[in-house]
């Protein structure tokens, strides 16, 4: 019988992390869940499914080696020590996790013959074979972290509290009918002359699709494009959603490494068996990355000849930081008037706020009525409420006004960010000044483990992403992902001076 442990640890406890896990297992092997004579899993498999630093393991094991309830066996590994703990059936160790779930728990009683329950099962499997969850609910004093938030302090204003007063009371007068699926016709029209204007797509409304929020853009696309067996290339590092919204629909994932321009483009051209490609274009999650105009040449080449489906997620899209509006696998398509297909989405959330749910998709037209039938079948239509607003600010000129203000303080908060990062030690990191976006990757030899620099950073509240766990198919990279939008500059700077401090004391212990 497998047996599943559940181990519960506090980041801000004032008990080192260490010490709480020994404890934990001590306190397991005492009732009698894991028997004298088990082994216990490696030091790097306990690691990746807890997502803490190897350190913090070696050290919780030595604290049970020297209190005698493990022994550790040269070329063998660590096992429950003898101590006279027996039981009635013999277990063993099938995962060890945190008490808050990674994104699906505990199976439930499924009928596998129905076919959302065996999607749902595949569902649970896909999801927990990606363990990482670095503590998204934990409050910070320096938040990092956040992922697809736009500058939120900059909605406080008296413009917009006046603008949401009287939108409040007139919200009551949209329709109240069922709605048209793809969207309501004049958002498709604002959001079409916006992407036309701000990013040279040269899109028509009819191509535009109103989705809620980019999630349900990527996963319509993945059950449209995917089968069992469907091979779909995926950069590495990769996001979690973007590859499970596949892997739920049976992909066979094929990762090829990101490079500073965003896709290996001489490891991609290998790739001959490919149906469909997802790339993140614009300010890459997790590596920030944007692709030049080279290599989208490149790209769109490559899915020419192969005959490859593109799905151009524009993550970090609006936020550039250097001259010109960054290329586009879909614009340049255009221009060259290219027969590739291309699936391309995006998102208001990280403009506005991701409490909207809103976002749009360009589809094409062979791919519209597919499209259609999919979205009418998953939601009818999104909130006739929430598009009417941002339908409204469009109207009103707030969201351009809103758009140059987020955009303006995007470039003076990164600049902060490489401003604090001039004054770390040489040769501490490796990082390039992100071109789009807003997401800094810092890059750390072997030496410095990112898994105890983001446990020891978490317990003086500064909130990072480790780079380590989103590397799936080759050998993971030490680094950090930083998120510089959130948080207004005197923070960024103060929060830097802090983090500097942890990544040293890692460094030198």
């Amino acid at each position: 019988m497998v047996h599943k442990i559940v181990v519960g640890l506090d980041v801000f406890s004032r008990t080192p992390l260490y010490q709480q896990l020994a404890g934990e297992l001590k306190r397991l092997i005492e009732a009698g869940d894991l028997l004298a004579g088990e082994k216990l899993p490696s030091i790097r498999e306990l690691s990746r499914q807890l997502q803490i630093s190897t350190i913090t393991v070696r050290e919780a094991l030595d604290q049970l080696v020297a209190d005698g309830l493990v022994t550790s066996k040269h070329g063998s590994g660590n096992y429950v020590a003898d101590s006279g703990v027996t039981s009635l059936q013999t277990l063993s160790v099938e995962e060890v996790r945190f008490t808050t779930p990674t994104f699906v728990g505990e199976f439930h009683e499924l009928n596998a013959s129905l076919s959302w329950s065996r999607e749902a099962i595949n569902a649970n499997k896909s999801f927990n074979d990606y363990p990482f969850h670095p503590w998204w609910d934990l409050e910070t004093d320096y938040d990092f972290r956040a992922i697809g938030e736009s500058a939120l302090d900059l909605l406080h204003s008296p413009r917009w509290e006046d603008f949401l007063v009287r939108w409040t009371k007139e919200c009551m007068t949209v329709p109240k009918t069922y709605s048209d699926a793809c969207g309501l016709p004049a958002l498709r029209h604002e959001i079409a002359m916006w992407l036309n204007r701000t990013r040279n797509l040269n899109c028509a409304p009819e191509e535009v699709f109103v989705v809620s929020g980019a999630q349900q853009g990527r996963d319509l696309a993945a059950r449209l494009l995917v089968s069992p067996g469907t091979e779909v290339v995926v950069q590495e590092p990769g996001s979690i959603t973007d590859l499970l919204a596949y892997e739920v629909q049976g992909a066979e994932l094929i990762h090829v490494p990101q490079d500073e321009d965003g896709i290996d483009v001489e490891h991609l051209v290998t790739v001959k068996t490919a149906s469909v490609a997802h790339f993140i274009t614009i300010g890459n999650f997790p590596t920030g990355a944007t692709f030049s105009e080279a290599t989208c040449e490149k790209v769109l080449g490559w899915a020419e000849e192969n005959d490859v489906i593109l799905m151009e997620d524009t993550y970090g899209s609006n936020y550039w930081h250097e001259t010109g509006v960054p290329a586009s696998l879909y614009g340049l398509a255009k221009r060259q008037k290219q027969s590739t297909q291309i699936l391309y989405t995006g998102s208001f959330s990280h403009l506005i706020t991701p409490a909207l749910r809103l976002g749009f998709a360009l589809v094409p037209a062979n791919l519209q009525k597919t499209f259609f039938r999919a979205k009418w079948l998953t939601e009818r239509h999104p909130s006739v409420v929430t598009q009417a607003l941002a339908l409204r600010l469009f109207a009103e000129g707030l969201f351009d006004e809103h758009l140059l203000k987020v955009t303006e303080a995007g470039r003076r908060r990164r600049k902060a960010l490489i401003d604090a990062l001039k004054h770390w030690p040489d040769g501490l990191v490796n990082y390039s000044p992100v071109k789009a976006g807003f997401l800094q990757a810092l890059w750390f030899d072997e030496s410095i483990d990112d898994l105890l620099v983001f446990e020891r950073a978490l317990a003086e509240k500064i909130g990072i992403i480790p780079l380590s766990p989103y590397f799936f198919a080759s050998k993971p990279k030490s680094g950090l992902c930083l998120n510089f939008l959130r948080m207004p500059e005197e923070k960024i700077l103060a929060g830097m001076h802090k983090l500097l401090n942890v990544v040293l004391k890692v460094a030198n212990s």
